[in-house]
């Protein structure tokens, strides 16, 4: 005999649960979030193919790109937070405030018992947090005499998603730093 009180306890939590609209359907929210992340996923590695293998690239994989990140980025500013809450969305980014992106992912398993990727703490903390983090530990590194391109591998390494899918370059890290003492002036 099924348990009823279960069963409606879990239907409640389904109900209450936010929802997001994708295609005819109404799906969970952290299930959209799921299927955003592997798109974007996808994005980035033809993308890289596309760089890459430039005269293998056709003009619909090229043009396919940047309205597929459009439109990525249009569903995500209408979606609830990653957590469906907020209160953890709140609590990575003010981490990433203070701490690196590894020791953020760290202290998420440690504290609340929530295991996550990198590419996951950007879509939870948000792009602009994750880029002052970056630019924090990209202008301190310097401060040890660390290059440019020493950063790119050591980011590659750590597996930080790097800018368009594509792997860390000197330029990229430059930029950040540029970027980080612009906005200190």
């Amino acid at each position: 005999m099924p348990d009823t009180a279960n069963h409606s306890a879990k239907a409640a939590e389904y109900e209450q649960e936010p929802k997001v609209r994708l295609g005819d359907a109404w799906l969970p929210a952290h299930l959209v979030w799921r299927k955003i992340e592997t798109a974007a996923s996808v994005i980035d590695v033809i993308e890289h193919f596309n760089a890459e293998f430039a005269h293998l690239a056709t003009a619909k994989t090229r043009d396919l790109v940047p309205s597929v990140r459009r439109r990525l980025e249009e569903i995500q500013q209408r979606m609830p937070n990653a957590d469906g809450q907020g209160a953890l969305a709140e609590y990575a980014a003010h981490l990433l405030t203070r701490l690196l992106p590894e020791q953020v992912i760290e202290t998420l398993v440690t504290d609340k018992g929530v295991q996550l990727n990198q590419a996951f703490l950007i879509q939870l903390a948000g792009k602009n947090h994750y880029r002052e983090a970056l630019q924090r530990d990209a202008t301190e590194l310097e401060s040890h005499k660390v290059t440019a391109e020493q950063t790119a591998r050591l980011w590659d390494d750590l597996g930080r998603p790097a800018p368009n899918g594509r792997s860390w370059r000197a330029a990229d890290i430059e930029e950040l730093r540029a970027t980080a003492i612009y906005e200190t002036i």
